[in-house]
Parts: C-alpha cells; structure tokens; sequence
C-alpha cells in the first residue's frame, strides 16, 4: 500500500501524562541521516515542558534508534534532570496501550475531518497531497486544543494552565476580510 501512495508513514507522540498528541507526516521509519524525525519528536516534547522524561517506543530497531536520537537530542537542547529511552519487553503490548489509543483517536478524527475537506472540495484528497501532513497536524491541535478527558480538562489546559483561547476554523474554510 506504501508503494501505490495510498499510505504515509506518520511519528506520533503522545504525552502519557497531560495526554497531548503530536502527529507528523515523516519521510522514513525511523531515524534519517538529518535527523529530522528525531528533531520534530523533541521539538514536541520540548513544547510540552516536562523536566523528566521516558521515552517509550516499540521493539522495532528503527524506533528504537529514533527513541535513542531523540533522547540524545533533549540531554543536549535542554537541561533536564532525566532523559531516558526504553522499549517493552518482547511480544509485550500492554506498556504501549496509550500510544495505540493515542494513534486510534488521532486516525478517526484525521478521517473525519479528511472526508469533511473532500466533500467541500468535491474532489478526492490523495494521502500524497501536500494538504495532508498540513491536515494531521490541524487534526491534533484539535484534539489537545479541544478534547476534554475525564478530569473536565483539555491536554491544554493541562499542560499551558490555561484554555485555548484561539479561534480555529475549519480546516480548507475560506476566510473573507477587509483591510
């Protein structure tokens, strides 16, 4: 399906702690030789502010070796008390539960809003357009910016103390104004 174009390869992260997502559309699996994934991964978590912190990948070389970079990256950007990098036991998937319903989430709402572009365009969206890295990074401003857990707050809120007082529009909307 990756050959055809009907698939791109996406680096998710998720905040286990304020549950914020941050998804982006990657050129390659894993670690490149700019190191731009591990770059945009500590970019997100920087954002978030945290001064400990564990990064949890799956078992697959190529993201362990991003999950290592990344880490790699954060000791050197910041001073943080404690950056760590780890990866489950084999064949285990309980610890990455979060980040499986993190990805579920991110997906159905990326959908969503997908087909809600296509039926205001009247055209088909190819998951190679140039709309669509565009399109996932709107779809987790909405999720952190205005999806409330159980605890009545948004991941914005948790993180920034205060709400998300931006005006978001839809995504593709046409926006008239006036000088």
């Amino acid at each position: 399906a990756r050959a055809k174009g009907q698939v791109v390869t996406c680096l998710l992260i998720r905040c286990f702690k304020s549950r914020n997502i941050f998804a982006h559309v990657v050129p390659q699996n894993g670690d490149d030789e700019n190191h731009y994934c591990a770059k945009l991964a500590a970019g997100d978590i920087e954002w978030l502010g945290h001064i400990e912190i564990i990064i949890k990948t799956d078992n697959e070389r190529s993201i362990v070796a991003l999950g290592h970079r990344v880490a790699k990256h954060l000791r050197e950007w910041e001073p943080l008390e404690n950056v760590q990098a780890g990866s489950p036991a084999a064949y285990e998937s309980q610890p990455n539960g979060g980040t499986e319903v993190g990805v579920k989430t991110a997906r159905g709402l990326f959908r969503t809003l997908e087909l809600c572009l296509e039926q205001r365009l009247g055209k088909y969206v190819p998951v190679d357009h140039e709309l669509v890295p565009w399109l996932l990074e709107h779809t987790c401003i909405l999720l952190n910016a205005k999806g409330r857990g159980h605890d009545g707050l948004t991941s914005w809120e948790r993180i920034k103390g205060r709400t998300f007082n931006q005006l978001l529009l839809g995504f593709g909307e046409t926006v008239l104004y006036k000088l």
